[in-house]
């Protein structure tokens, strides 16, 4: 029983910190402030996305829509909906609330679950989109 590497993908400038796969997809995210979706057939980058101010440190899939959070203390909500389309992603509203970075992201039951360095975590409502959050301070 051997494992092997199938394939290197190349194409950010700094280290990568986060990768989601979803419907033959793979998302990468890095400190190069980009977010590149890989298609897993062909390997090939079908695009890069541009949104964050800093370094891309989570991401979360659900219903044709992407969650980045960010170094820059946002999370962007992406409708990825129309990329076997070709066209662009487009930023569908940016979450502002934690203090710190944001570094992890969950959905489950449509709430979006945010956790920050700024020692809390924030519940957003996803369906439909409603900005009123719940933050949990940790001990």
């Amino acid at each position: 029983n051997e494992i092997n590497c199938i394939q290197t993908l190349l194409g950010h400038n700094y280290e990568i910190n986060c990768i989601i796969i979803s419907n033959n997809r793979l998302y990468s995210g890095s400190s190069d402030n980009s977010i590149k979706i890989w298609d897993l057939d062909s390997y090939y980058n079908i695009i890069t996305i541009l949104g964050h101010m800093e370094a891309v440190l989570c991401l979360e899939i659900s219903n044709n829509h992407l969650y980045s959070g960010s170094k820059d203390k946002t999370i962007i909500v992406w409708d990825i909906s129309a990329i076997d389309s070709n066209i662009e992603v487009t930023c569908s509203m940016t979450l502002s609330g934690h203090m710190g970075s944001v570094n992890y992201l969950k959905i489950s039951n449509s709430r979006l679950s945010s956790g920050s360095s700024d020692r809390t975590v924030k519940l957003w409502y996803t369906n439909p989109f409603n900005l009123n959050n719940i933050s949990f301070s940790s001990i």
